[in-house]
């Protein structure tokens, strides 16, 4: 379908091309409605493998969204007051690993309970604790 651009006072937008594609949960849990997205893209899709991976990659953003929520709240990124480039990229570096691992822990304690805690820490690691 082609959707019409919003009006701009300044400027003339042009028209966008997007296919909808709409992916309805096929098992969900029991007294629950099945979920349904109803999802817009301006990539080619022409194959049902192709909306399958376009379908896969949206699964994916909810954990960059995640992912961001804990370098913006859990390690309060936005608050480094570096101004030089050269202190402000190993900074966000270094939290970037954190939220990765914090990130990586609480999927592992939600899909693993039981998985004991040496699977992801050293003895040194665990022990501090």
């Amino acid at each position: 379908m082609t959707l019409k651009a919003p009006y701009r006072r300044d400027r003339r937008l042009s028209k966008v091309t997007v296919t909808a594609l709409l992916a309805t949960e096929i098992d969900p849990p029991s007294n629950d409605d099945p979920l349904e997205w109803l999802l817009l893209t301006n990539l080619p899709v022409e194959r049902p493998e192709q909306a399958l991976e376009k379908i896969a990659w949206y699964l994916c953003r909810w954990q960059v969204e995640v992912f961001f929520k804990i370098l913006k709240s859990g390690c309060k990124i936005e608050r480094l007051q570096l101004e030089e480039r050269k202190h402000l990229e190993p900074a966000i570096t270094f939290y970037m690993i954190i939220a990765w691992r914090v990130l990586l822990l609480t999927h592992l304690g939600r899909a693993c309970p039981e998985l004991p805690c040496d699977v992801v820490f050293d003895a040194a690691e665990w022990q501090a604790v």
